[in-house]
């Protein structure tokens, strides 16, 4: 069972608040909701859209913000949505209809503190905290850290928010496997595959 928590963050504008979930829960992109009608392909967005206080929704990776109208007070709102949120994520329903199947991700490449590491910046945030595997470790609990120990040289994987940052082994240079690991990591993030499992994507 997900351990889920919702903490409350409030924004520069008064009537806007951040509901941020421990977990991800919405793959990639960014979804902004203005009116109900616009809202029919999100079910946590309909659901918002149900109480009179909210005037505009946005869903994105591990939270969600909300736009309350003038006349309404956040003492009498916040509670309500806090509620309509957790009901939404442990119903099961799928938060927006409408993400795409492959997700535009691009991939670079900057150099670490020491020669034997490499980092993998993408665009988009990966881990809500940071986490590092070694080769050998028992019960790799990430998709992705085992994926990359496929590759004989990679001996240390770490996820830091949108970076993946692996220290390679043996005789191999950079310049001969840089290539194969960015295109893997693209090919990987873009199906929208798990990168950590969801107990250790936990805040």
């Amino acid at each position: 069972m997900i351990d889920l928590r919702v903490n409350i963050h409030q924004t520069k504008y008064r009537n806007i608040k951040k509901f941020t979930i421990n977990y991800f829960f919405v793959n990639y992109g960014k979804y902004k909701y203005n009116s109900k009608k616009e809202a029919e392909t999100s079910a946590l967005a309909s659901d918002l859209f149900q109480l009179p206080s909210v005037k505009t929704v946005f869903i994105a990776e591990n939270f969600v913000a909300v736009e309350i109208s003038e006349k309404f007070s956040w003492k009498k709102s916040e509670d309500t949505i806090v509620k309509c949120i957790q009901q939404h994520l442990t119903s099961g329903k799928k938060t927006v209809g409408n993400e795409p199947q492959l997700f535009p991700v691009e991939v670079y490449t900057e150099m670490d503190v020491g020669p034997g590491t490499l980092r993998f910046v993408c665009n988009k945030k990966l881990v809500i905290k940071d986490v590092k595997y070694d080769f050998n470790q028992q019960d790799i609990n990430s998709s992705m850290a085992t994926a990359l120990f496929e590759f004989p040289y990679v001996k240390r994987v770490a996820f830091q928010n949108n970076h993946i940052i692996i220290t390679k082994g043996g005789a191999v240079q950079w310049d001969e496997i840089t290539m194969e690991l960015r295109s893997f990591i693209r090919k990987y993030l873009m199906q929208g595959k798990p990168i950590v499992d969801d107990d250790l994507l936990h805040a």
